[in-house]
């Protein structure tokens, strides 16, 4: 087991509080991504353990983003229009997955632990 030093990152906090079991709903987490088309990417790409997550496609979007699972494509993701958002119970973000229509496109997420 390794030993940690030095300060503890937002983000490091909650994977530690999910490897404790912790899940107080009171923790939120915030980003956002961009992503080419064609290129589906993780909204984060390491494990970080929740209980919800909103995504919001970007306002300034001129197409539609996909929201799902790690094959998710313009032909099986949820759609979301510019400023769409959709809510899933999840319990962890690397599970999700988007991919966008327009180049360098992309939204803006918020969850609870």
């Amino acid at each position: 087991m390794a030993i940690e030093v030095g300060p503890i990152t937002p983000i490091r906090l909650i994977q530690i509080l999910g490897l404790l079991g912790v899940r107080t709903g009171t923790v939120v987490f915030s980003g956002a991504a961009v992503t080419l088309a064609g290129a589906a990417v993780q909204l984060l790409p390491v494990s970080v353990p929740c209980m919800s997550v909103t995504v919001k496609a970007l306002r300034a979007n001129t197409g539609l983003v996909y929201v799902g699972g790690a094959n998710v494509s313009n032909l099986i993701g949820f759609q979301l229009s510019p400023g769409e958002t959709v809510s899933l119970d999840i319990d962890d973000l690397n599970k999700v997955y988007f991919d966008v229509a327009v180049n360098l496109e992309g939204v803006t997420y918020i969850g609870v632990v």
